[in-house]
């Protein structure tokens, strides 16, 4: 492809410029001959400094952040003429990747419906819950997200959450099939204030809820709540749904009506005057039931696999999601008691005696929605045992919250490592434990593959064990290094040498 449609409008362009593109890169080290790199600012580093080496690797053409024009492209000027490289600069350049990514790979989202879902928990079930309905529904569909991308059950793996700008458009664009009508994407916080999205051309948004979370890159609550507005406010939208039991998404929701006039906006939750209201629900040992009162009558919803308050949020927001792309409450309550979770979302483990369930859970929000659920699970005089950790080298904030949330919910706690890295784990127990009051009943066990045998242990058959934090992920980072770990095969182990998997 020619270098001058993909950037016009964005820099001006000389003709006599021109060349070739063969590629993009953001990574000067996975440059190929004839690509075009783009030298962005970052949070540690700034791509500037390697535009020379992305020269040297066959980089036809260099875009830049207007911001480190000077610094970096005068001061190699000699080398890029050497070259003969054009080097151009772009204002806001991390928020213009995209689009020149689209424009390269044909615009790949235009000829699907595209989803964006986004908040801080329930992104990945509610996309994944989604999937699978639309093809028990008879309808293909791609996903992508923190499982990968691809088809739901075929997906491949991806670093983030949602991938890097030039990745979106590419693996959308490999994935662009004829039988294909709906792309269905995870929207982190980071993509959008990285600008990941730019060039997706979503037609229906959700918004889930808004919790403590990545604190560490957005400084502050308001800043990560103004972040994922963001995506609501896309002028090609043409229906948005909003969590109305979220006091974010009840407050977006005048805001976004006002500022985004382009779009329908429905709401869900329990709130009687909600587009997609809950009249009845039911969790207990057998799964979940939900009654909802929907813009098309009352859909009655039952599904054996899925546990979980939580949960039923996320099957009224995909309720809502298919209502929204046509479907009718009897196509709907056909499929679902077909679904499945998400590998690691209170995935309960096989075998008779106690429940056990494994979960991510790694923020406050979320740590106490799977215990708040849980609770109702137990029989008789049954206890909720609790095991988790916090991770290193993330937000410390939230660690003492975590503590007075078990402490406040469960009925025993087990606190272990998580993912340490190069935090000492007893450190990181030291500032959960600040946050709750009866330190001597807690259980501190440093290795976690032996506080989740110690769990199943002690647990009896009326009880529920939740080990959360980890999920499906299947390594542990420690000082160390990173070593193979999962808490299902640990959990599936204890349960096995117990007799009851």
């Amino acid at each position: 492809m020619q270098l001058k449609p993909l950037l016009e409008g964005i820099v001006e362009f000389d003709s006599s410029l021109n060349v070739e593109i063969s590629g993009l890169a953001l990574d000067s080290r996975e440059v190929q001959g004839g690509e075009l790199f783009f030298a962005l600012p970052g949070s540690q580093d700034n791509g500037s400094k390697y535009i020379a080496a992305a020269i040297e690797r066959g980089a036809v053409a260099v875009l830049v952040e207007q911001s480190l024009y000077e610094n970096a492209v005068k001061k190699d000027a000699a080398k890029t003429d050497e070259h003969g490289v054009p080097v151009f600069a772009a204002v806001g350049l991390k928020n213009k990747v995209g689009e020149i990514s689209a424009r390269y790979y044909a615009r790949p989202t235009r000829d699907l419906q595209l989803i964006g879902v986004t908040g801080t928990n329930g992104k990945t079930s509610c996309t994944y819950l989604l999937a699978q309905a639309l093809d028990l529904l008879g309808q293909k569909s791609v996903l992508m997200g923190t499982l990968g991308y691809g088809y739901w059950n075929q997906l491949q793996s991806t670093k983030h959450t949602t991938p890097d700008a030039i990745s979106v458009q590419k693996y959308f664009a490999e994935m662009k099939n004829e039988n294909i009508r709906f792309g269905i994407m995870e929207v982190s916080s980071h993509a959008l204030d990285q600008g990941r999205v730019g060039g997706c051309e979503f037609d229906i948004a959700l918004f889930t809820n808004l919790s403590h979370e990545h604190l560490d890159y957005h400084q502050n609550f308001e800043q990560y709540r103004d972040t994922k507005k963001q995506l609501f406010l896309r002028p090609e939208l043409q229906t948005i749904f909003l969590n109305s039991d979220d006091p974010v998404g009840r407050q977006w929701l005048g805001e976004i009506v006002d500022a985004n006039k382009s779009a329908r906006c429905q709401t869900f939750g329990h709130q009687v005057d909600a587009d997609f209201s809950i009249l009845d629900e039911q969790l207990s040992r057998a799964g979940i039931a939900v009654k909802i009162d929907t813009p098309q009558g009352i859909c009655d919803l039952r599904n054996e696999n899925l546990y979980g308050e939580f949960n039923i949020s996320n099957l009224v927001a995909v309720t809502a999601m298919l209502v929204g792309l046509g479907f009718s409450n009897a196509q709907i309550e056909a499929v679902v008691p077909g679904l499945q979770g998400v590998p690691g979302r209170l995935q309960k483990l096989p075998g008779t005696g106690p429940l056990v369930f494994v979960d991510y859970a790694h923020t406050p929000d979320a740590l106490e929605k799977v215990l708040r659920s849980c609770s109702q699970l137990k029989s008789g005089t049954g206890k909720l045992i609790c095991l988790f950790g916090c991770g290193g080298e993330r937000d410390k904030g939230k660690r003492p919250i975590m503590g007075r949330i078990a402490e406040d919910f469960a009925d025993e706690i087990i606190i272990t490592a998580d993912n340490s890295r190069n935090e000492e784990t007893l450190t990181i127990i030291a500032e959960i434990m600040t946050g709750i009051k009866n330190k001597a009943a807690i259980n501190v066990i440093e290795e976690r593959a032996q506080a989740i045998g110690w769990a199943i242990n002690s647990a009896a058959a009326e009880d529920v064990v939740v080990i959360a934090g980890k999920g499906a992920e299947t390594y542990q980072i420690l000082k160390q290094g990173v070593t193979e770990f999962s808490d299902f095969d640990h959990a599936a182990e204890a349960l096995r040498l117990r007799g009851l998997h």
